[in-house]
This record gives C-alpha cells, structure tokens and sequence, in this order.
C-alpha cells in the first residue's frame, strides 16, 4: 500500500485519549519521565474540552509537585466548566494563598476565581439573595485584584471586571471599587489597540467587541465580531466563553437593538465549531425565526454567513417538532421527536406520531412509563405550544435492542409535521458533523442545540454491527447531555438517528475497546424493524389469527393491539371492500 491516510478528527480524538490515559497510568506507576510531555496534553484536553480527562491528569501529576501552581489553575478551570464552581473556588484560593501576591500564577488563578465566583452567581435561581450577592461581589474583588496587579495589559481580567461594574451599575449595586466601567473600558482600549497585530489572538477582537459595547459603539463591536468569528485559531472553547458572557451579564439578547443581532450570529458560529452547543428558550427560538435583521447577522458571520445562518434556522424550525416527555404532568423523563408514522408502517399513511426511547415510554422495561400516565410538552411558541396526552403504544423494541417506541397522541397536533428521514448515514471522512435538538437535563422551557463529530458508525456497507439489524452510530458527547430521545441530524438536517445514551461506551463494528461517546440508534434500523414488524401483524391479519402481539423476526420486537391500527391492517391486507366479523353489507 503507497501513500498515507489522513488522520480523522476521530481518530487524532482517540489518539489524544489515549495519550493522556499512557500518561495517567505512568504516573501512577512512578514513571516520572513522562511529566514533561504532560503540559502540552493537558492544554490540548482544554482545547478539546475533555475537561474530566484533564482533572485527571492533573492530578496524577500535581503528586510530583505543582511548584508554579499551573496544573491547580487548570485543574481550578476545569471544574467551572463541569458545572462544579464551589469546588473551584475551594481549589483556586488555596492555590492563592501559596503563590507570590502579584506574580503570573497568582494574577491568573485571581482570573479564574473571579470567574469561579461569577458562574456561581449567574447559577442562582434568585439572584436578589444573600447568596447572590456574596458570589457577585466575590467575583467583582477577584477580577480587581487581578487587574490592579496586572493592568490594563490583561485583557481576559480587564473585560470581566468592566462586564460586572457595567452590570451592578445597570442595577443600581453598589460594589467596592473606586472606578466606574467606562474608565476602565477606555483604558483598557487604549492597551489593546497598541498590542502588535502578530500578537493579537482569538480573544483580541472578542475583548474589542466587548469594550465598544461599554461604550455605546455598536458598529464597532459588530465589525470586532466578525473578525473574531473569522479568526482562523477560534476554538469553540473561546466561543461558548464569549456567548455566555454577552447574554448573561451584557444582556445583548434580552431586549431589541444591534446587540441581538451580535448575539445571533455567535449562536450560529457555535454550531459550525467541533463540540458547539447552543442553549435557547421557545421565546428565543421564535423571536431569531421572525427577525427581520437576518441580513445583518449573515454579514457579521463573514464569508460563509448565509450557509451558517441557515443552518441555525433550519435547526431552529426542527425544534417545533420536539417535544419534552412529561411523567404524571410534573417530572421531566425525556426527549421525543414527531415523526410520519407511514414512514415506519407505510399503512398507518400521514399521521403524526412520537418517536421516543423504550427505556422512557413503554411497558415491557420496568424503569419506562407507561404511556397512558405520559404527556408531550410542545413548547415552541405557535400552533404546537400545548401539552398532549400520549394514548396507546404502536410499536417497540427493548433496550437490548432498538430501544425505540412508537407513540400515538391525542388530538392535538394537527398543523404539526414529522421530521424528515436521511436514507443513509454520513461518511466516516473526519469531518462528518451531526446535530442534536434536545433538553439539556430534562430542563423545561429550553432547547439544546449540539454540533458533535460523528465519530464512529455501523451503516451499510463498510459497517459490521454485531447485530446487522441493529446499527449504531457514536458521536463526540457535548459538555452537557441532552435528554434520552433526541433526534440525531446529519448537515442537512435530516434524520439520522434516535439518541439513547451516552458515556463511556464500547466502541463499534466489533471493537472492543472503550470511549467517551453518545449513541444513537440508525433512524432506518428502526424504519425497518417497524415495517417488518406491521408485515407480521398483516399476516396475522389476514389469516384471522388472534392479535395480541405479534413478534418480528428481530426478537423481543413487538406490535402492541390498536383496534383501530389492525383495522387498517385488515383493510390493506383484504382491501376496503371486505366483509368483517358482525359486518352486515
């Protein structure tokens, strides 16, 4: 064989995984040689958000001394962005206490605690309380120290502290520091635009932006956007950075001006990037679909706005389709998605049905509800925004296998559409992206939006599952899950997938091997498995045999007795001019 093969980002993954893991191990073993090549992984875990690996590796090597105190502040960053803050704060100021007052190490772990004690603060559900505000002016002392030490020269400390006095002063809060947002804003612009442009990174026109919003310049800012969101470096790390930022202390998205606009192309860039998720309310959802600003933010996205834009739309257009599973009207127990039942069991034709897990709806696995004690929450702004009871189970497939069922709904959902289904899986080139619309924790009122590599799938031909009739397919997991149910899309938006699970999993097609991934089942391995299954039941139909539950040839598949479903199965099978049992012509 000549020539070589390009790496796929799934493999140069795995490869990195496996690096820290060897690293891990060795350390562990007392092999300290390896410590030297470990600063370079952890960085490159960071960049890739593997921020579980990275605590890790962390600390395998903080037992062979953190003298400069750089492994703690990564380990301190590292638990901010795994949702636990508290703890980061505990490990940032012992860090603190041991480093020289004013020294790099100590300005930078001030920045992360500063932004420890933020992330606590915007967590809060009441953000009035003296919990809020002890958090607030916690992150308001770090960040100052941070940049009284340092000046005007840290940025990243620098644009933090002018968001939080911007913020208290837009509150009427009284914090304990002498200068206001604008004062510092205006220095910090004046450094900025004195840093050699062969020194300005992907944070340069991100921290531009932010401090031409301080001041009122909103074309500035938006010309400041583009080159951020066009930089060549930008990492989805940075951007999630700057999104969250923009929303939840600038409050861009909140009210109508030019900031939404700022706001709406960084959501859309983020679905673009490796790992990017998108956290949106219906209001949010219908409010990007209906704006008539969608020109301007095709231009402050750059070259390739329109295309990124319309991705984001289309997305957005998808979610009315998904809906919020509810146990007993109260507790949130999953996602489902709205699909065209014929598209499964070509008699049932145009009707509308819920695609779902069968470990969260069904009766054969005890921890799934039962149907009948289950609602569907459309929440999107519109026709769909209503709570429908779901009535009877169609069909299913256990966990073992599918783990798919197939749900009628009451009346309801007329206007509604199903989603529609991709034929064949994506290539394995590397590239291949897939999306997930979901809610994040079961959360209610919020969609999930998630752009993950497709790293590994069983599809025809090249494909080799255990079990042929069962094909699966892994891609990268986000930061945050979204709920069991999801619908897995290609870039087309197509359907490719029914997400059911997600962690450390075995790997595909045979490998025994282990990783970090999400799986979904192939849409078409159920289209099939459905449509052979209703072939059964027609058979069973015709031949006057009782209709209790018919299996398919798959096992443990079975079609549950409608009424009015085999009724349509007698009359495709006989055809609409038969005589049934009792049926005077």
């Amino acid at each position: 064989m000549t020539g070589t093969t390009k790496e796929t980002y799934a493999e140069r993954r795995a490869r990195l995984r496996a690096h820290a893991m060897s690293l891990i191990i060795d350390l562990d073993n007392g092999i300290d040689e390896v410590a030297g090549e470990a600063g370079e992984i952890v960085r490159r875990l960071k960049i890739e958000r593997e921020f579980d690996l990275l605590d890790r590796l962390a600390d395998a090597l903080r037992a062979y001394g953190d003298d400069d105190g750089r492994l703690t502040k990564e380990v301190g960053q590292a638990l901010i962005e795994i949702g636990r803050p508290r703890l980061a704060v505990d490990v940032l100021n012992g860090l603190i206490a041991r480093m020289p007052e004013g020294g790099t190490v100590w300005i930078d772990a001030k920045g992360v605690l500063g932004r420890a004690w933020k992330q606590q603060y915007l967590d809060t559900s009441d953000r009035e309380n003296t919990r809020a505000h002890v958090s607030f002016h916690a992150s308001v002392a770090a960040y100052a120290s941070a940049y009284d030490a340092s000046g005007c020269t840290n940025d990243y400390v620098g644009v933090n502290l002018v968001a939080l006095l911007a913020y208290a002063e837009k509150k009427g809060r009284r914090v304990c520091y002498d200068r206001t947002a604008l004062n510092v804003a205006k220095e910090i612009e004046l450094c900025l635009r004195g840093k050699p442009k062969e020194d300005r990174d992907e944070w340069y026109h991100a921290s531009m932006a932010e401090i031409a919003i301080a001041l009122g310049d909103f074309e500035r800012a938006e010309a400041y956007i583009t080159e951020y969101l066009t930089f060549e470096g930008l990492t989805a790390f940075g951007l999630h950075g700057t999104l969250r930022q923009f929303t939840e202390l600038w409050r861009l998205g909140a009210e109508p001006g030019r900031g939404r606009n700022i706001v709406d192309a960084l959501r859309a860039a983020t679905l673009r990037l490796p790992g990017g998720y998108v956290e949106m309310t219906p209001e949010v959802l219908q409010r990007i679909l209906d704006d008539p600003e969608e020109q301007r933010v095709q231009t402050i996205l750059g070259h390739d706005g329109q295309v990124t834009h319309r991705l984001l739309l289309t997305g957005i257009g998808h979610a009315a389709s998904v809906a919020l599973i509810e146990h007993r009207g109260t507790t949130p127990i999953g996602t489902g998605f709205l699909v065209r039942a014929g598209d499964f069991i070509p008699v049932l034709g145009d009707e509308i049905c819920l695609l779902t897990n069968s470990h969260v709806v069904g009766r054969e696995d005890p921890k799934a509800a039962p149907p009948e004690e289950c609602e569907a929450v459309f929440q999107l702004p519109g026709p769909n925004r209503t709570r429908i009871a779901i009535t009877e189970e169609i069909w299913s497939s256990p966990a073992g296998k599918l783990d798919a069922t197939l749900l009628r709904l009451a009346p309801g959902i007329e206007l509604a559409v199903g989603l529609p289904l991709a034929k064949y899986l994506p290539t394995l080139d590397g590239k291949s992206r897939v999306y997930v619309i979901g809610h994040p924790e079961g959360r209610e009122l919020t969609y999930s939006l998630q752009d993950n590599r497709l790293l590994d799938h069983e599809g025809p031909t090249a494909g080799t599952p255990v079990d042929p009739k069962v094909r699966k397919l892994h891609y990268r997991a986000p930061t945050e899950h979204g709920s069991s149910g999801s619908p897995v899309f290609n870039s087309r938006w197509d359907v490719i997938g029914l997400h059911r699970a997600g962690g450390k999993l075995q790997r595909l097609n045979g490998n025994s091997d282990e990783w970090p991934a999400n799986e979904g089942v192939w849409i078409q391995s159920i289209r099939d498995a459905a449509a052979t299954s209703a072939e059964g039941a027609c058979a069973a139909a015709a031949a006057k045999k009782p209709l209790v539950q018919c299996p398919d040839p798959i096992g443990g598949i079975t079609v549950k007795r409608s009424p009015g479903f085999f009724k349509r199965l007698v009359d495709a099978v006989r055809g609409p001019g038969h005589r049934r049992p009792n049926e005077r012509r």
